[in-house]
């Protein structure tokens, strides 16, 4: 906002102004009546933990490592974005990329049911997914049959089931007997098998995994549900055991609880960006997992061992690389307990559902 101000004295609590901001309540002088752009941009600085410093803070941890740990804990707090709010930022950047070009993850999410609509609709598609059965159903003879099942069947999978006395008006998502026309294999292999009314319906002992697969479909859309959801949190929480690690490695130094922190802060916000930048990277070209595997690694280590060098001040290359690959194996161990935790609770979860 504008600085041409108009009053003497604090808007908020009418202490007279000696500056830019109150020295009683801290809050800037501005003008008073804001337009729609000055107004929109305080929220968008406020809302999405924008400064002036910003920019300036992510060049400085991207390209001189251990330089911005530096210089925050010599007390140049208002010169550089505070570590806690760039790690949010840069966790927000991730998660709307993420939501932007993974607009279906939450279809993965489904609950573990035996419904009786789509029940056959689940047992037909996995069927039609193993390439070597589909085959085996195509060279199979057909069978006309009563059928107990919903007419969306055909509709969805009209090479393997067809409906003959089946009206267009007919419900397609409710459960109805019906003429179909299908291959025997199904029937020898007891998919679908005659009941005592004499119509055809499928087997209720899951001869295909349809449970099976929906228990794993849905632990792995729970995982995926709860890491979107928690990911700052599952990141942050790494922050404590990286400097504990870093403590354990400097014990001799006369190095404080805060600058471990303040490490461990920039530290991860740097691995925030360079996920991202991976990230980009294989939306764009795509490149296989290994390689991004390993650049990982060991850009991650490079930029820890210069970092470690020049903040900790150690004497030789090799004790920081050591100490860059003891903190980075800490780091990978916290990150597995959590995600092992979140399996866990993702179990649970499906547990209570089928329950």
């Amino acid at each position: 906002m504008k600085n041409d101000i108009s009053y003497t004295h604090c808007l908020n609590c009418q202490t007279e102004l000696q500056g830019r901001y109150c020295h009683v309540c801290g809050q800037q002088a501005t003008n008073a009546k804001p337009t729609i752009k000055e107004f929109i941009l305080e929220y968008l600085n406020i809302a999405f933990i924008w400064d002036t410093h910003f920019l300036k803070t992510i060049w400085n941890v991207l390209r001189r490592p251990g330089h911005t740990t530096n210089e925050y804990v010599s007390g140049k707090f208002v010169s550089y974005t505070h570590p806690l709010k760039l790690n949010m930022f840069l966790l927000f950047v991730f998660i709307t990329l993420f939501l932007i070009f993974h607009k279906d993850f939450g279809n993965s999410i489904q609950n573990v049911t035996r419904d009786e609509v789509t029940y056959p609709l689940l047992q037909i598609e996995i069927l039609n997914n193993n390439a070597q059965y589909s085959e085996m159903m195509k060279a199979s003879t057909s069978d006309t049959v009563q059928l107990y099942a919903p007419l969306i069947l055909a509709d969805t999978y009209p090479d393997i089931v067809k409906a003959i006395d089946a009206s267009d008006s007919s419900p397609r998502d409710s459960m109805m007997v019906w003429t179909a026309v299908l291959p025997h294999k199904l029937i020898e292999d007891e998919v679908i098998h005659v009941n005592e009314e004499g119509y055809y319906s499928f087997s209720d002992e899951d001869k295909t995994g349809v449970l099976g697969t929906q228990v794993v479909e849905t632990i792995w859309g729970q995982m995926v549900k709860l890491t979107t959801t928690y990911f700052p949190v599952i990141i942050l929480l790494t922050v404590p055991f990286l400097a504990f690690s870093l403590r354990l490695t400097h014990r001799k130094g006369n190095h404080s609880r805060f600058k471990h922190f303040i490490f461990s802060l920039h530290y991860t916000a740097f691995l925030e960006m360079f996920i991202i930048i991976l990230y980009l990277t294989k939306l764009i070209a795509d490149p296989p997992a290994w390689v991004m595997g390993w650049a990982m690694i060991l850009v991650s280590c490079i930029y820890l061992t210069l970092a470690i060098k020049k903040v900790y001040e150690s004497r030789s290359w090799y004790g920081a690389a050591s100490q860059a690959i003891f903190t980075n194996i800490v780091y990978a161990v916290t990150l597995m307990l959590l995600f092992i935790a979140i399996f866990l609770v993702s179990l649970a979860i499906v547990a209570i559902q089928m329950s």
